[in-house]
């Protein structure tokens, strides 16, 4: 575990950044510890290494009167749940049974759903694939309509 010196946060050995503050983390540092250990070298090591202004971090260089534990926290990814589409897939392909065109529009935006970024964009994209497969409903009712009354006459 590699220790952050800015704000002490434990982390993976395998980390660049700190996942506490996001500071960049020193394997330098943590060798020279571990070489010290090794030795038998009972002289405190400074831990505390002043670097150059072209060195630090943004958030350093822009809010030098914060201290790192008021710096914000990026939260850790979290996936979007996925939503069952096969219902959605089996109208668009009834649709496109009946009309071509909106059951194929529909079927790209039923696809996408599960690739989205957010909760709320894969809710804007369900809503817009209903939408569209609604219309399509419509239209396929209207041709079955306009083929029997063509077939009555």
């Amino acid at each position: 575990m590699i220790k952050c010196r800015y704000c002490d946060g434990e982390n993976p050995d395998s980390n660049k950044f700190c996942m506490n503050c996001g500071a960049p983390l020193d394997h330098d540092a943590k060798e020279a510890a571990e070489q010290q250990e090794y030795t038998g070298n009972t002289q405190p090591m400074e831990t505390e290494v002043p670097r150059p202004e072209s060195e630090k971090p943004a958030w350093e260089l822009n809010n030098s009167h914060m201290h790192v534990y008021d710096q914000p926290v990026n939260p850790p990814y979290t996936p979007v749940e996925p939503i069952p589409i096969g219902g959605l897939i089996a109208w668009a392909v009834i649709d496109m049974l009946g009309c071509l065109i909106p059951g194929i529009v529909a079927l790209v935006y039923i696809f996408k759903i599960n690739k989205a970024g957010s909760y709320e964009e894969q809710q804007q994209l369900l809503s817009t694939s209903k939408k569209i497969l609604i219309v399509g409903t419509v239209l396929c009712v209207l041709n079955l309509l306009l083929s029997f009354a063509a077939g009555m006459g």
